[in-house]
């Protein structure tokens, strides 16, 4: 691991400019730095403190080899002691736990090899300081050494990227090589320097249909374990309309912001926002992961009125996994995993997503998109939609239907699927049968069970479809082949709000029907429950993420109106202070920090905020904060 000295900083406490000055040597022992979530082993015996200081109080010892995860995202200089870095530290089998000098530090198992880039940087530097950093994309294809041109980056190296924006020249994507392949115990992690906030951008509005230069981020099929992790993904172009007719076909107007083609890839805590598809995932990226992502505010308008541009598009064959993403006011899908007939959508695992206000962006006439969307043209199986939340806001937009479709309306006849623990709020305000907020259609094997369905909010009306169930497959009812039991259905009963096709060939549909006759007529639901009446009841969900301790995200489904809620958040958010941000405007946080004792609920206020409009939007500007409904992010 490349080492950094830790810089004496005490005669630089009246000028502050001067911390900005390159760190210099410390008359101590070499400390390392780490990120969050990172594992230590002591070198020695070490006392440990109850504040970032030399003379904080001594919380006792831990000896020598004792080993603990990194709490803080940064460590702090003591100036006013010993001029060490103190790292706030949960050890992992012993206490006491608390704030540990650097000088004791290293990291379990080994070192940690850490490289830097800037956007000023040089490939005549050596990588190894902020000072010495190098520029992105040399980074991204190895640092080849200048003198021998063997990569300098290898399997489980990290590599910090430093504040600034990162600009993409012409067409030619960001775009790392074999030479930065980890592996599956080392992956190399390319990542937010602490305390960075470093943005990946570009300025485009054309078409090209290129699918790798249109791209921001593209990540080839050669390459694999490699994680992208804590940056911005941004398209900074003001045209949000394509006006040529021979674009019609056009798939890039706005450019991609990742295109994915490689083995085991993840993408964790990214902000991609006002691109044009923020991710595409191809057939064969075996193993992709998607993990606590922001997604907003990406697609345009085709010169025919219509509007393109999703969230997360994905194809998969052995698998893909999108895990506690937020996803909202793209022009287009949310989540849409779908294909034509020629690619494949096997193996899709969505897993604790929310999904919400997708396809009100765009010109309304022309415009239908969905929160979730699991099916296309060619067959698909395999599949897990577990523990997602949707919701549509009002006053609705005709932009917005179909809330979530787990199948296709097409002749692709699919496999198995898992639908389980869900809460899917549609809009539930207009007549139309096909604005839905749940449709299935097409599955020879479906187990549908534990999912929440909601057509009607608070003051709203209830109409519309609350479920459409299609099959296509035998001559007896769905419940001969698909098991759907156990769930909550929002919706009155006798109201005809449920539709089915009733005949193998699909030539013969029910329209709408109550909720008896669809029970009796396709043998589902026969153990789910009824409401007559919006739920009168908060429900609260959050995550943590699987590669940060100290990040946490929360939805609420005020019900009630309340002006507050609270949340149980251990096990999956560490202790310390956190900045609250609501996710319609992450340009600042909400009220003031609340610190978090590492188990247990804590009480939050519903915070409402101006939403970000969309660069360079011409259309209607994104819904207003909902009482109804919101979504928190904690972080340091």
């Amino acid at each position: 691991m490349k080492r950094r000295w830790i810089a004496m900083l005490a005669p630089c406490l009246l000028f502050v400019s001067c911390l900005r000055e390159p760190l210099k040597p410390d008359p101590a022992p070499p400390q390392f730095l780490f990120s969050a979530g990172d594992t230590i082993e002591l070198v020695s015996d070490a006392p440990v403190r109850a504040a970032p200081n030399a003379f904080a109080t001594s919380l006792g010892t831990q000896l020598k080899g004792a080993k603990g995860r990194i709490v803080s995202p940064t460590g702090i200089v003591d100036t006013d002691g010993d001029n060490t870095r103190y790292w706030n530290i949960d050890f992992l089998s012993t206490t006491p736990d608390g704030w540990v000098s650097g000088i004791y530090l290293m990291p379990s198992g080994g070192s940690i090899p850490t490289f830097y880039v800037s956007p000023t940087g040089s490939t005549s530097n050596d990588g190894s300081s902020p000072s010495q950093a190098w520029p992105l994309q040399h980074a991204l294809a190895g640092a080849p050494d200048p003198s021998t041109g063997s990569p300098r980056i290898h399997a489980g190296d990290r590599i910090y990227l430093l504040d600034g924006n990162y600009d993409m020249i012409g067409n030619t994507s960001f775009e790392p090589t074999s030479a930065v392949n980890g592996t599956s115990s080392r992956r190399t992690t390319f990542r937010a320097a602490p305390g960075a906030h470093p943005v990946l951008r570009l300025n485009a509005a054309d078409c090209i249909n290129a699918n790798n230069a249109a791209t921001l981020l593209h990540v080839g099929p050669a390459v694999a374990w490699v994680t992208f992790q804590d940056l911005e993904l941004v398209n900074i172009a003001t045209s949000r309309s394509d006006p040529d007719p021979a674009d019609i076909s056009c798939h890039d107007y706005r450019r991609d912001g990742i295109f994915n083609e490689g083995d085991h890839i993840a993408f964790v805590s990214l902000l991609l926002h006002d691109l044009g598809i923020a991710v595409f995932n191809g057939d064969n990226a075996d193993g992709a992961e998607f993990d606590g992502n922001i997604v907003f505010n990406n697609g345009w308008q085709k010169s025919d009125g219509s509007t393109d541009g999703h969230g997360l598009y994905f194809h998969s064959t052995t698998g893909v996994t999108a895990r506690g993403n937020v996803i909202f006011n793209q022009y287009g899908y949310g989540i849409h995993v779908y294909s034509g007939t020629a690619n494949t959508l096997n193996n899709v695992t969505l897993s604790g997503n929310v999904s919400f206000n997708n396809g009100s962006l765009g010109p309304q006439a022309s415009s239908c998109a969905s929160n979730i969307l699991l099916g296309g043209e060619t067959s698909t199986t395999g599949d897990v939609v577990t523990g997602n939340m949707t919701y549509f806001g009002a006053p609705e937009r005709s932009g917005m239907c179909n809330n979530v479709k787990i199948g296709w309306d097409a002749a692709a006849i699919n496999g198995a699927v898992q639908v389980s623990d869900n809460y899917f709020v549609g809009k539930g305000t207009d007549a139309s049968p096909w604005d839905l907020v749940v449709f299935m259609s097409h599955w020879t094997s479906a187990t549908v069970t534990n999912n929440t369905l909601i057509g009607c909010k608070p003051g709203g009306s209830c109409a519309g479809t609350l479920v459409a169930t299609t099959h296509c497959l035998t001559s007896g009812p769905l419940g001969t082949i698909w098991s759907w039991t156990g769930n909550k259905q929002y919706r009155d009963p006798a109201s005809y709000s449920w539709n089915y096709f009733v005949s193998p060939a699909c030539t013969t549909y029910s329209q709408q029907q109550t909720f008896t006759t669809w029970k009796n007529g396709t043998q589902l639901g026969l153990s789910d429950q009824t409401f007559s009446a919006a739920p009168t009841a908060q429900q609260v969900f959050s995550w943590g993420s699987s590669f940060d301790p100290n990040r946490a995200t929360v939805v609420v489904y005020n019900w009630t109106g309340a002006g507050d809620f609270t949340v149980d958040l251990t096990g999956k958010l560490a202790a310390g202070t956190y900045r609250v941000f609501n996710v319609m405007n992450l340009s600042a946080p909400v009220g003031s920090p609340v610190t978090y004792g590492g188990s247990g609920s804590i009480t939050l206020p519903i915070s409402l905020v101006t939403p970000t409009n969309p660069i360079g939007s011409p259309f209607d500007p994104p819904f207003a904060d909902d009482i109804n409904f919101n979504v928190y992010i904690l972080r340091p």
